[in-house]
C-alpha cells in the first residue's frame, strides 16, 4: 500500500538525492579505477592512447545518467517483515514503499525520458554497426582468455542449455 502522507514524499525528496549522490560517487570510482588499468595495460603492451578505449567525462555521466531505477529496491521494501513498523513506529513499511515508488516514478520520467536528448547533446554515437569483437579485442590475452573460458564453460550451457547450439539455433 503506498501512502499519500507528506512525511513520506519529503522523505522521498532526500531518497532521491542520496541515491544520486551515491551514484555519482560510484560511476566517479569506478571510472577512475577503469581508467587507470586501461591506462597502464596500454602502457606495459606499448599501443597507441586511442586503442585504450578511455571513459570519457561525458560517458561517465550518461553511466550516472542512465543508470538503474530501482525495481530491486521496491522488491525489498515490499518483501520487509512487520518488524520494521514495530521497531521504527506504525506507517513505516508504508513509507518506505511509497518513498521508493515517488523515486522509480521520478527518475524515470526525469532520467528515463532524457536519455536520448543526452546522448545527443554529449555527442555519444548510438546505433553503429561495430564488429563482435569490438571491445574484447582491445583486452589482454590472458583477462581475454578468462572471460571467453567463463563464457564458453559455465555461462552458455547455463543460459542456453547446450553448448553445442549455434547462435542461430538460439535466436530463433
Amino acid at each position: 500500500a503506498a501512502s499519500v502522507e507528506p512525511k513520506a514524499f519529503h522523505f522521498s525528496l532526500w531518497l532521491m538525492i542520496f541515491c544520486l549522490a551515491g551514484r555519482a560517487a560510484c560511476i566517479v570510482v569506478c571510472g577512475a579505477m577503469a581508467n587507470g588499468i586501461k591506462v597502464c595495460v596500454g602502457k606495459s603492451r606499448k599501443t597507441e592512447a586511442s586503442e585504450w578505449l578511455l571513459l570519457s567525462w561525458r560517458h561517465l555521466f550518461m553511466m550516472w545518467h542512465a543508470g538503474l531505477r530501482g525495481a530491486i529496491a521496491l522488491v525489498l521494501c515490499w518483501e520487509l517483515g512487520d518488524w520494521v513498523d514495530e521497531i521504527e513506529g506504525i506507517g513505516t513499511k508504508e513509507m518506505l514503499v511509497t518513498s521508493t515508488l515517488v523515486v522509480i516514478c521520478a527518475f524515470l520520467i526525469i532520467f528515463g525520458g532524457t536519455t536520448q536528448f543526452m546522448l545527443s547533446c554529449l555527442s555519444i554515437r548510438t546505433g553503429e554497426d561495430v564488429p563482435d569483437d569490438y571491445l574484447s579485442r582491445h583486452m589482454p590475452p590472458c583477462p581475454k582468455a578468462c572471460a571467453e573460458s567463463v563464457d564458453q564453460k559455465c555461462l552458455w550451457p547455463c543460459l542456453v542449455g547446450n553448448k553445442e547450439a549455434s547462435l542461430t539455433e538460439v535466436t530463433r
